[in-house]
């Protein structure tokens, strides 16, 4: 099972804006190496920290532990406008991706103080 997690936290105005993303644990829906769950998902994953990271210039805190499937990227409430647009966009992926495939993806929220 892949556990992805959306980090939240209360903006100014009391918006809640996203302010990192992690995922937890194989898919088991095919064996290792094989599996097109934990691939898509890595691919989010990807996108994100390379839009984030990368394109916008965002400094954040990327975690990963490849043995467990974990990789967790934060980059902050002050950074959260500027990493929306690739925020939004991954987080809905993997929305749609443990919607299609329940027994293999749980997603949550978590709102941070």
């Amino acid at each position: 099972m892949t556990y992805v997690e959306v980090l939240v936290q209360e903006g100014t105005n009391g918006e809640k804006k996203i302010v990192g993303i992690s995922s937890v644990g194989h898919a088991d829906y095919a064996e290792s190496g094989k599996d097109v769950i934990c691939a898509a998902i890595s691919m989010a994953m990807h996108i994100l920290e390379n839009g984030v990271r990368r394109n916008l210039g965002i400094p954040c805190t990327v975690k990963t532990d490849h043995a467990k499937a974990e990789w967790d990227i934060e980059w902050g409430i002050k950074h959260a406008d500027k990493a929306s647009p690739f925020a939004e966009v991954v987080a809905s992926s993997l929305l749609s991706i443990a919607e299609e495939y329940p027994d293999n993806v749980r997603f949550s929220e978590e709102v941070l103080m």
